[in-house]
């Protein structure tokens, strides 16, 4: 862009010294009365002998310009105009810097002075001074506590450096005449200072400045967590994670976290997990210690620690600064389990809290699987039925709950064992047979040919129960299947976990009208009915054969009950249980319709149905 402003506008640029190259360029763009280019100004200090910039490829508007290279200088940081600081290692060789550049304009005009990379205001990478920078646009943190340089090499005219508002209360330091130093800033963080401010005559407002500083109190807050949630307990093993949010040093100040175990000896590094508390800047410390999984505990002793963060004035621009402190208890890493119950019956489902440190490994078993099951999908149950399982215990809180039952008595012993620390918890429960109950009520005793007749109750001690409805007329002789229609209805419905059910049967158009039997069935104790091999929800099968009933064929209302009764309640040494209901079917209620029209002679169509033109009365409508 530089060499076609060159050439589109006949610009003379030879022999031009940079602040005649920068005035040249804003002449021809910003400057232009009624155009609103923009110019973004950018300086760096560049010594052929020690600096190499690698070559700098093309960039887009609004993404990362990437600057490189190697130089055999001390090491040093370089910062963007907003005092963002990027660490170049003294061995040689720069770490990435990237200066974000995102603008909308009609024109961008990156000025690199004599054509070199661009930077803003910059500090020796955990030095003792935080090094302000020529520099006429964005404000340059300074924070109280803080020492400043500023440097001849910096193109600053020593000792000409004049800070406003405090130049006739904070006198510098000038060493050798090429350095102007400013010692523990202790300003007022509610003014504005500009360095050799020039004022307008007349205003006495600045206009002009070499660089604009901006002040502000340090801030080092500290806070210890587990996941979100703020702890001063956890136990051995659990990740825990250093809060340093609102911590407004720079990220390469160097700040000690400072941990002392339960005997007060400070731990500067825990070996065994490979983590270095000191002697590391606020990026480090914030990228490894501030966000998940953070400090890893495995292996720390039991007992209380205490953590500080405190920064290193020589490596922290001079910044003497110590948070507070916080104290920690590590304790055993256990594992709890619990039941909801102390006692069930059989089938009965209870659920299980279990508690530990988040993210461990752990196994959860039964004394006797053969007979314990934990059903799929069942509060943090796999998505399968089992009698035992491995999982994870839950993050960030460390909880989980499961639910199981079992189908036969006894006590059985459930297990949750912390694979990772070697620590486990059980819980005994007995298990009694269960005593079946069962009741049955019915909503609606009228029912209108066409509606839904509802039936509802409870059954404990199982988890299906039958229901029987018997027509006025009994069974069709035909023997042509267990339908309403033909007078007999025979279905399992489910029990749910509160021991309830309810069955919606439609009693359609065209069956038997009058008195019906709703009868609601369950085996006993043994769980089957009466002398037969089958459960609840198998009352079909006692009376099945290939498919068909004859049992009942051509048998009335009351043959049929009597039947169901002998192979169920009244088999000799049954225990089955069952309860009668009677409700009536009606058929349905007929009304009718008178309808007129203006003028008259209109179709009249009822459900589709042609009857007539208008003025015309319909009879027998199903109101």
């Amino acid at each position: 862009m530089f060499s076609k402003l060159v050439k589109d506008y006949g610009l003379d640029v030879t022999t031009k010294t940079q602040e005649k190259l920068v005035a040249i360029i804003q002449d021809a763009t910003v400057d232009v009365v009624g155009r609103d280019d923009l110019i973004w100004l950018g300086y760096v200090k560049v010594e052929s002998a020690y600096v190499d910039l690698n070559p700098v490829g093309a960039v887009k508007i609004g993404k990362p310009l990437n600057v490189s290279g190697t130089t055999k200088r001390e090491q040093y940081v370089i910062c963007d105009g907003k005092n963002e600081k990027t660490k170049k290692e003294g061995n040689g060789r720069w770490q990435r810097a990237i200066i974000s550049i995102a603008m909308a304009a009609i024109m961008l005009s990156l000025v690199f002075a004599a054509m070199i990379g661009s930077t803003g205001a910059y500090s020796v990478g955990g030095g003792e001074y935080n090094i302000i920078e020529k520099y006429e646009t964005l404000a340059q943190k300074v924070l109280i506590g803080q020492s400043l340089e500023f440097r001849a090499s910096d193109n600053w005219d020593i000792p000409n450096v004049s800070v406003s508002s405090i130049e006739d209360i904070y006198l510098p330091d000038v060493v050798d005449n090429t350095v102007v130093r400013y010692y523990d800033v202790s300003w007022p963080t509610d003014s504005s200072f500009y360095v050799n401010a020039i004022r307008d005559t007349s205003t006495n407002k600045v206009t002009k400045w070499d660089a604009q500083l901006s002040v502000e109190d340090p801030s080092l807050p500290l806070d210890l967590k587990v996941g979100v949630k703020s702890v001063s307990s956890i136990a051995v093993g659990t990740d825990l994670i250093v809060d340093m949010g609102g911590v407004n040093l720079f990220d390469e100040d160097v700040v000690d976290l400072k941990i002392f175990d339960p005997d007060g000896v400070q731990i500067k590094t825990d070996d065994i997990n490979n983590q270095p508390f000191t002697g590391k800047d606020v990026k480090f410390l914030r990228d490894h210690y501030g966000t998940a999984p953070g400090i890893n505990t495995d292996d720390w002793e039991i007992g209380t620690y205490t953590f500080q963060l405190k920064s290193k004035p020589e490596n922290a621009c001079g910044l003497e600064m110590v948070s507070i402190e916080k104290a920690l208890t590590v304790i055993k890493a256990e594992i709890d389990i619990e039941a909801e119950k102390t006692s069930v019956v059989e089938l009965e489902k209870v659920k299980l809290a279990v508690a530990g440190v988040p993210n461990h490994n752990m196994a959860i078993s039964s004394s006797n699987p053969a007979h314990t099951i934990f059903p799929a999908g069942y509060g943090d149950n796999p998505p399968y039925d089992t009698s035992g399982f491995d999982d994870i215990i839950g993050s960030p809180d460390g909880k989980k709950e499961y639910v199981v039952y079992f189908d036969d008595t006894g006590t059985y012993t459930i297990t949750a064992t912390d694979t990772t620390a070697g620590s486990d918890d059980s819980v005994e429960i007995p298990v009694s047979e269960a005593e079946p109950g069962l009741t049955a009520e019915q909503p609606r005793n009228v029912i209108a040919e066409g509606d839904d007749y509802t039936i509802e109750g409870t059954a404990t001690g199982m988890d299906k129960v039958d229901i029987v409805l018997i027509g006025p007329k009994g069974y069709s002789s035909k023997d042509l299947g267990l339908d309403v229609l033909n007078g007999l209805e025979i279905k399992a419905t489910s029990v749910d976990s509160n021991d309830e059910f309810d069955e919606d049967i439609t009693m359609s158009e065209g069956l038997d009208t009058g008195q019906w039997i709703a009868l609601a069935l369950s085996p006993g104790r043994d769980s089957m009915y009466a002398y037969t091999k089958f459960k609840a929800g198998q009352l079909t099968d006692v009376f099945e054969e290939k498919g068909k009933y004859p049992v009942f064929a051509g048998k009335d209302q009351t043959h049929i009950l009597a039947i169901i009764q002998d192979n169920t309640i009244d088999a000799a040494g049954s225990d089955d249980l069952l309860v009668a209901l009677t409700f009536k079917v009606e058929p349905p209620p007929f009304g009718s319709i008178s309808v007129s029209s203006d003028p008259s002679g209109a179709d009249i169509y009822l459900d589709g149905e042609y009857k007539g033109m208008t003025p015309k009365t319909i009879s027998d409508i199903i109101s």
